[in-house]
């Protein structure tokens, strides 16, 4: 019997997400070889439409957020039987009963994501990573996303928290020290405990789906791959493969000179793709 997929809403909430194509990009992602997962673009909620930051006139609190989502849905006709939704978003948010109890703004309240099992709806920030991972992680926002919805997207079909900080490089871990978070996007992978628990309730083809959503996670894009070549000692293979081949055409034929630069050049981004090594990998 075939599983049902599971129908997976995205909302882009305010003005800018650091995508370009913005959720339709994403959702083009997320739904690019896998067929357990139906993700769909669902609203945009304006920045008008958002008011301003409850704490401290600095953070979004979940339940503020989550209130204007659920309003949202009851104001617009969906006719996809949505069962989880995440919403993408530039502002800071943060969880309104820790701060709070704590009483002042810090870095620590300043979150990746929030989640609410009950009502099946997360919502993921792209502040932090804009500020201080994109950059040196060599991944898009795009994938930093989809690192992050994979995790909460087994905690709602679960039904139940997975968090724990015993595996090093597990996407379910929730850790603040930045190369660590560096390190498990470039290594993402579900570790054998967390597959145990993920049996559970998820269904073998259901997580190969979310393992080859991974696998495009740990992916440098090209664009990253070339910056790359910019800034670290890789471009020098490069270059000694193109003085390589000069010596070789020299002594052969002058016309192939620019058909092998152009299959090295070609063959170094397959390889760094795939085999990321140094910084973007």
């Amino acid at each position: 019997m075939k599983t049902k997929p599971i129908k997976v809403g995205l909302i882009q909430l305010g003005d800018f997400i650091n995508v370009p194509n913005g959720i339709e990009s994403i959702k083009k992602f997320m739904n690019g070889n896998q067929k357990m997962f139906d993700f769909s673009n669902i609203a945009t909620i304006s920045s008008d439409n958002l008011g301003l930051p409850e704490l401290d006139n600095l953070y979004y609190s979940d339940q503020q957020l989550y209130n204007l989502i659920e309003l949202t849905i009851k104001n617009n006709i969906i006719q996809e039987d949505i069962e989880i939704i995440f919403a993408v978003t530039s502002l800071r948010i943060s969880e309104k009963d820790l701060f709070e109890k704590d009483g002042n703004a810090c870095d620590d309240l300043d979150f990746f994501s929030v989640r609410n099992i009950k009502k099946k709806i997360g919502i993921i920030s792209v502040t932090q990573w804009m500020l201080n991972y994109e950059d040196k992680s060599y991944r898009s926002t795009k994938q930093f996303v989809a690192f992050n919805i994979i995790p909460l997207l087994c905690e709602f079909i679960l039904e139940k928290s997975l968090l724990h900080f015993d595996f090093r490089h597990c996407i379910f871990d929730k850790c603040w020290d930045p190369d660590q978070i560096i390190s498990g996007i470039k290594k993402a992978r579900i570790s054998p405990t967390s597959r145990e628990q993920l049996l559970e309730g998820l269904s073998h083809e259901q997580i190969k789906c979310l393992e080859k959503i991974l696998q495009k996670v740990k992916r440098p894009p090209i664009s990253e791959i070339l910056r790359h070549f910019q800034e670290n000692s890789t471009i020098n293979l490069f270059l000694f493969g193109i003085v390589l081949s000069t010596v070789v055409t020299f002594f052969s034929n002058i016309a192939l000179l620019p058909l092998i630069f152009l299959l090295i050049f070609l063959g170094t981004i397959f390889w760094q793709y795939y085999w990321p090594s140094g910084k973007l990998g």
